[in-house]
This record gives C-alpha cells, sequence and structure tokens, in this order.
C-alpha cells in the first residue's frame, strides 16, 4: 500500500478525476474543494469506476459499501478534501 499521506490522496483523486473529465469532453477547474459528485457529466457510475482507479493506483482496497464521494448520514456530496479523508479512514491495505 502507497503511504496514505492526506495531500498524496488528493493529489491521485485529483489526477483521476481531470483525466475522467478530459476523456469526456467536460471543461471546468476544479480543486480540492470541489465536490465530484457534483460535477455537471459525470454520474454516480463514473465515480465508481474512479474509486476503483483510486485503489489500484493506491493499492488500497475500499471496502464495497465504501463510496467515498457522498456522505450516508448528511446525505451531502463531499469535497476531494473529504473524499480524501474518508478514503484514508475506510481504506486497507491489500491482502490484509
Amino acid at each position: 500500500m502507497v503511504a496514505l499521506s492526506q495531500k498524496i490522496v488528493e493529489e491521485e483523486i485529483l489526477k483521476v478525476i481531470n483525466d475522467t473529465k478530459k476523456l469526456l469532453k467536460i471543461d471546468g477547474e476544479i480543486d480540492g474543494n470541489s465536490c465530484p459528485g457534483n460535477i455537471s457529466g459525470i454520474s454516480s457510475l463514473i465515480l465508481v469506476d474512479v474509486i476503483s482507479e483510486l485503489s489500484s493506483k493506491l493499492k488500497v482496497e475500499i471496502p464495497y459499501d465504501c463510496y467515498i464521494f457522498h456522505d450516508k448520514k448528511t446525505k451531502k456530496q463531499l469535497s476531494i478534501i473529504d473524499a480524501a479523508k474518508k478514503l484514508i479512514k475506510e481504506g486497507k491495505d491489500y491482502g490484509k
């Protein structure tokens, strides 16, 4: 597993979301305060693929029922900063 610092996870989320935006030809800048679930043209199904890609790149197992871009309690979309915190909290090293 890659050492999961807040900065590393945020940067990886930003990179994967930006790559996805380019692929889908979606304009607009994003930063750590952006909520990927609120980006027009990026559906929750696409974000599930983003989560899978993050899992692979960061070498971390994200539980199946953990959708890092949404908070079930508050029913709100999470920013990239908050999604990174959730990934660090919920993610587990492969094979453990």
